[in-house]
């Protein structure tokens, strides 16, 4: 299919109707406006080898595309991502003034009303606050088709979107970010495993669809390293706006129930990948650009993650988390049998989660000690696992026979 309106071709490549659709252009001419091809949609992505000379046109205004500071490389493509519904009162149309090859991608998520979670009421004893699940705000769209990978959390990852400050309508926001993920990047989910809107509604990411926890599947968001973290984007850019509030303060809830639960220390830092030669040194609360080439989560939220990693230590203080000064060292803790037939057993009973993971970060177990005998039944077929305890100094290689 090849529509030509005056000096120009779109020439459709890619489509998965009504959601999706991959136009290249063929050709035009410099300074010519380029109009959309005539399909219904409620956000776009421009790709280029370069967006220099490339920007939008709405009327009288002409407004230069700005480059996506945090996406993945993608066939060493720039990309310019407009997430928000268009709602200019004239025709949007692109000037490519230097010629460049573009690819053009519309994305289609029909409008759909869904009522903000009040995440602004006190969440007690670091409780997992409210959230809108993908069976609400996915509604009407295209499902996963591959089950997803779980992992361990040795880091949360913070990101911000790049997108849309002034659009009142979050749920249209990631309902266009899981479309350009699944059908644009052509990946199984959405990248993130929460994301939070700017006036504080929390949205639940990558569907587990019961393969395991929320707070525990791999995403897609972290330069594929992302066995052993947690993404959570801010819906918004940040690289000169200050975050709001609200926002922020949903973060803080969340981030603070996922470090409670997992017995996970915010000051501190570990390698990341564990294992690899060349792992960055990371902080457990952290942004995208800690270990990949990005501006991401933004200036103005980066900022604020320190003193985010202070505030969350009092948070966890006062849910009862005591072990943040004086966290038990590995050598301060045995396994045996090591190999092992069953049933794994601990010098002494530790009141944290023990998670156990395959070679590949898959998730296997989560559970606690039995205070009895100080063992766990986790049930493992024979072969290797990484064995760790929540907020403990104990990560260790385990053999089951």
């Amino acid at each position: 299919m090849v529509l030509s309106t005056y000096a120009q071709t779109w020439e459709l490549i890619e489509k998965n109707e009504p959601f999706f659709y991959r136009f290249r252009l063929v050709d035009s001419l410099d300074k010519s406006p380029l109009d959309f091809p005539p399909v219904q949609y409620s956000s776009w992505v421009l790709r280029s080898a370069t967006l220099a000379n490339v920007s939008k046109s709405c009327g009288d205004q002409e407004e230069t595309l700005r480059v996506d500071p945090h996406q993945p490389e993608l066939d060493q493509l720039e990309q310019s991502i407009q997430y928000f519904k268009q709602d200019e009162k004239e025709p949007v149309k692109l000037i490519n003034s230097g010629g460049n090859s573009l690819e053009l991608l519309l994305f289609y998520a029909p409008a759909l009303n869904l009522l903000s979670k009040d995440t602004h009421v006190l969440v007690l004893g670091c409780m997992e606050p409210p959230a809108i699940p993908q069976s609400q705000w996915r509604t009407g769209l295209p499902e996963p088709t591959v089950l997803p990978t779980t992992t361990p959390t040795h880091h949360v990852i913070v990101h911000h979107s790049a997108g849309s400050n002034t659009n009142a309508d979050p749920t249209a926001l990631v309902r266009d970010i899981y479309l350009l993920h699944t059908q644009g990047n052509g990946w199984d989910d959405i990248g993130y495993n929460y994301l939070i809107a700017r006036n504080g509604t929390l949205f639940l990411g990558r569907d587990p669809q019961g393969i395991g926890e929320q707070d525990y599947i791999r995403g897609a968001h972290y330069c594929s390293k992302n066995s052993y973290t947690q993404g959570i984007c801010v819906l918004g850019e940040y690289t000169t706006a200050q975050p709001p509030d609200t926002m922020m303060q949903s973060l803080r809830k969340l981030i603070a129930w996922k470090m409670f639960k997992d017995r996970i220390e915010p000051q501190n830092q570990s390698l990341h990948p564990p294992g690899d030669p060349n792992a960055y040194l990371v902080y457990h609360l952290d942004g995208h650009r800690s270990g990949c080439a990005t501006n991401c989560p933004g200036n103005k939220v980066y900022e604020r993650l320190h003193a985010l990693r202070d505030t969350l230590t009092e948070d966890l203080l006062k849910c009862g988390f005591t072990s943040i000064e004086g966290a038990i060292v590995a050598d301060d803790l045995v396994i045996y049998p090591n190999p092992s037939k069953g049933k794994i057993y601990f010098s002494r009973y530790v009141d944290a989660p023990v998670i156990i993971s395959g070679l590949q970060g898959q998730q296997l177990f989560h559970g606690v000690m039995d205070p009895l005998d100080h063992s766990i039944e986790a049930g493992l077929s024979p072969g290797l696992y990484f064995l760790r305890i929540a907020g403990t100094g104990l990560s260790e290689i385990i053999v089951v026979e």
